[in-house]
C-alpha cells in the first residue's frame, strides 16, 4: 500500500485504513455468498494483517511510541566464521516431532538448551511460528536461524534476541531467501520465569 495516496494528517490516515479493512470484510463476506472465498482467503488475511501492522504504526508516532531496537543489526558482533567438519553427523541428534509442541523449550540427548537452532520456518503457518517462538524464548541457544526478518519474527512473538547476521541461501529447487541469524541478549531463567505478558498477542505483534 503506497502511503502517498493516504491523506495529509495521520488521524485520517488512520480513517482511510479502516475504511480499507471494513471493505476487505465485506469482500470476504461477498465471496464466501458467491463460493469464492477458497483460494482467496489467506491473501485477504494478508492485506487485513498489512492494513492493522500499518494503524498500529501510525499510532506509536502519535503517541511518540520508541521503535523496538532490539531486532536491529549488531555492528558489534563479531564476524561469523564457519568450521566445517568431517564428523558433523555425529554432532546432531536427529528426532521425529512436533517442533511447535511437546517440551517447554528445545533440549539435546543430555538435557541441556541447544546451542545452534535452524529452523525453515518459510512454509508454517502463524500459529506454529507462534508456538516455536515460545519455546524459543525459554531456550538459551547461542545462534538461532530461520527465514524470518526482525519485523515477522516479533510478530511471531520472538523475544530478546538480536539479529547477527542475513544473508541469501538458494535451497535445492532452486528458490532464494534470505536467512536470518539472531543471537540471545537475555537468557531465560525458570527458576525467575518471563511473565505470561511477554507472551501475549498484544505483546508479540508490537511494532
Amino acid at each position: 500500500m503506497d502511503s502517498t495516496f493516504l491523506s495529509t494528517t495521520p488521524q485520517d490516515d488512520i480513517q482511510t485504513l479502516k475504511l480499507i479493512d471494513k471493505n476487505v470484510d465485506q469482500l470476504r463476506s461477498q465471496l464466501h455468498e458467491a463460493g469464492l472465498i477458497k483460494g482467496n482467503a489467506n491473501s485477504l488475511i494478508k492485506i487485513k494483517h498489512d492494513l492493522d501492522v500499518r494503524i498500529r504504526r501510525i499510532n506509536d508516532a502519535i503517541n511518540n511510541v520508541p521503535p523496538n531496537s532490539q531486532f536491529q543489526k549488531s555492528e558489534d558482533f563479531p564476524k561469523l566464521i564457519a568450521h566445517y567438519r568431517d564428523d558433523w553427523c555425529s554432532m546432531v541428534d536427529f528426532r521425529y516431532a512436533d517442533a511447535a509442541q511437546g517440551e517447554a523449550k528445545y533440549l539435546d540427548k543430555d538435557g541441556l538448551d541447544m546451542s545452534h537452532i535452524y529452523s525453515y520456518n518459510k512454509v508454517m503457518s502463524l500459529k506454529d511460528r507462534r508456538d516455536i517462538s515460545r519455546k524459543l524464548n525459554r531456550t538459551n541457544f547461542r545462534l538461532m536461524a530461520w527465514y524470518f526478518g526482525p519485523r515477522e519474527s516479533r510478530q511471531c512473538g520472538l523475544k530478546h534476541v538480536r539479529l547477527a547476521y542475513q544473508m541469501p541461501m538458494q535451497s535445492t529447487g532452486k528458490q532464494k531467501f534470505s536467512v536470518y541469524i539472531y543471537y540471545k541478549t537475555q537468557m531465560y531463567n525458570d527458576k525467575d520465569p518471563w511473565s505470561e505478558d511477554e507472551f501475549s498477542e498484544t505483546s508479540s505483534e508490537s511494532p
